[in-house]
């Protein structure tokens, strides 16, 4: 048993002291010590507790005690320190409920009130339907999904309890999917040495998923089954791109296309005009741009002054912060980042899938920190090239005339450093592909 695993039995137990003439303190207790009588038949379980009262389910609200907020943070889903005040920020995670007949799939909602210091609030979405007051509920998770068991009831006559808590306490706890897609990948790495598709920084993710039968596309969302799939060379020491989100064009002062007529450069080796650029939030780049928060508004913006300082600073893109938390959230809620040595045979390169790393639930509360030091940066990634075709409007325009060259661009891309992969994901569970 871990102190917080103490902590949370010591909390439950003072509670039911609090109100011990009355029938609930035996019963709490009651439910309390048949309660770690199962969840200790787990080792690895990490476990907390919360106790309904009967004004906390009227009005549907539960106070996030200490306990709940250590096990949050804990298992890397929630930090309450990191949330603002107002229903606006409320962050919702996948739940369930288990009772000794019924397991429902439900939202579970955390949150700050804006009333006096927003004291953080927990709540499962229709938990008053199911639940009785000073009903001990046992919180477990697998990673992704909060799982509250009603220890009022006979929760193990649910034969979804005991398939539940021994995925909890397992050491991987892969999912059936997780478990799947890490046999695809091995038998992937048995094949050895694999022709790349394309060329290009993007051929060993592009070929892994050609290999996986995943057709190319633009989706905002993860890649196989709600698992997100990020490849890199071995030895390659770069960033590490987390997602492409352009900016809100009707929030920023220039479009795309006006951004690259007003800031591109000219690219001798291309011929053409471009504009490629790395923006930090710790020190403005040599092409004048910075990352700069917007605390007032929950906005991350780009920055511009001229090199020399002759320019006044302006605001040329912006993006909402919120909108930069949830895709986060959502494309890295699964990820698999692997890593593939690479070779070239007669001038085409070959990839060996050797390695993987699970992580789950990135702690997007910390994205803001990470941007403003350096850690999360965003890329321009754009060009100026010829239109696919012309239409009839544009039949008589001269070759040159600026109308027949369109926008081209790999995304304004979110990419993190060692510093930032850490700090969003932990270490991780690794796998070697080759065993």
């Amino acid at each position: 048993m871990s102190d917080k695993d103490f902590g949370s039995i010591e909390y439950i137990t003072k509670r039911a002291a609090r109100v011990s003439e009355s029938a609930h303190g035996r019963t709490i207790l009651e439910q309390l010590t048949t309660a770690l009588m199962v969840l200790m038949r787990y080792p690895r379980l990490k476990y907390s507790f919360l106790l309904p009262t009967e004004t906390g389910l009227s009005k549907s609200i539960l106070d996030s005690v200490k306990p709940m907020r250590d096990f949050l943070k804990d298992a890397g889903l929630h930090d309450f320190a990191l949330q603002r005040q107002g229903i606006g920020d409320k962050v919702t995670l996948d739940g369930c409920i288990i009772t000794e007949n019924d397991t429902i799939q439900t939202p579970m909602s955390l949150y700050r009130p804006n009333t006096k210091t927003g004291d953080p609030r927990v709540w499962f979405f229709k938990l008053n339907q199911y639940v009785l007051p000073w009903s001990l509920l046992a919180i477990v998770t697998d990673g992704y999904t909060v799982y509250a068991l009603d220890c009022s009831t006979d929760v193990l006559n649910n034969p979804e309890t005991s398939v539940i808590l021994a995925r909890c306490n397992s050491d991987s706890n892969l999912t059936p999917f997780e478990s799947k897609l890490l046999d695809r990948l091995r038998s992937i790495s048995h094949k050895g040495w694999i022709p790349s598709i394309k060329h290009g920084d993007t051929a060993v993710g592009m070929t892994l998923e050609d290999e996986l039968g995943i057709p190319p596309n633009s989706d905002r969302g993860p890649d196989w089954n709600g698992i997100e799939l990020k490849c890199q060379r071995v030895g390659n020491n770069s960033r590490h791109v987390l997602f492409a989100e352009k900016p809100n064009w009707g929030l920023s002062a220039y479009n795309e296309r006006e951004l690259l007529d007003t800031f591109g450069y000219w690219d001798e080796k291309n011929k053409r005009t471009s504009l490629y650029s790395t923006i930090y939030g710790h020190h403005r780049n040599p092409q004048g741009f910075l990352l700069k928060p917007l605390a007032s508004e929950d906005e991350m913006t780009v920055q511009y002054e001229s090199a020399n300082g002759t320019s006044a600073i302006e605001e040329v893109s912006v993006w909402e912060m919120e909108k930069l938390r949830t895709h986060l959230r959502n494309k890295h809620a699964h990820t698999f980042w692997i890593e593939a040595e690479t070779r070239r045979v007669s001038g085409k390169e070959e990839f060996h899938y050797i390695a993987a790393t699970l992580t789950r639930n990135p702690d997007y509360m910390q994205l803001e920190n990470l941007i403003s030091q350096g850690h999360i940066t965003q890329d321009f990634t754009m060009h100026l090239a010829p239109a696919t075709g012309r239409g009839k409007a544009d039949i008589n325009l001269p070759e040159s005339d600026p109308r027949l060259l369109k926008t081209r661009d790999h995304g304004f891309l979110w990419k993190a450093d060692g510093t930032g992969m850490r700090t969003l994901f932990g270490n991780g569970d690794r796998y070697n592909l080759q065993q």
